[in-house]
């Protein structure tokens, strides 16, 4: 991660993540989010708008996602999804299903 996380007014811990999530990053950031959640569950990611993430780094994001939800809290974006992980989304067809389109594009009940 290229910074600490900050804590917004609402108890949200705000983690800015590298510019690349990929199979050769994807450990570390994994235990840097994995830490973050057990501080506090409520977490809202910051990608870079040129972050280049590969399949690794979707199935990373999804996993946190999971363990915040199993931790009582949420895992959100503070963006939709732009760029290269859009592409990348679009590909892997992670975008088929409504709650997954609600979480990657932060559009719910768009088709």
């Amino acid at each position: 991660m290229t910074s600490q996380g900050s804590t917004e007014s609402s108890g949200a811990n705000v983690i800015e993540l590298p510019s690349d999530i990929t199979i050769q990053t994807v450990d570390e950031t994994y235990r840097q989010l994995i830490e973050a959640i057990r501080t506090t569950p409520y977490i809202v990611v910051k990608l870079g708008p040129n972050a280049a993430i590969d399949l690794a780094g979707v199935q990373l994001l999804i996993a946190a996602r999971e363990a915040a939800r199993d931790s009582g809290g949420e895992f959100c974006l503070a963006v939709a999804a732009e760029n290269g992980l859009l592409g990348t989304l679009r590909r892997g067809g992670f975008l088929q299903a409504a709650d997954q389109r609600a979480f990657w594009l932060k559009e719910k009940g768009q088709p």
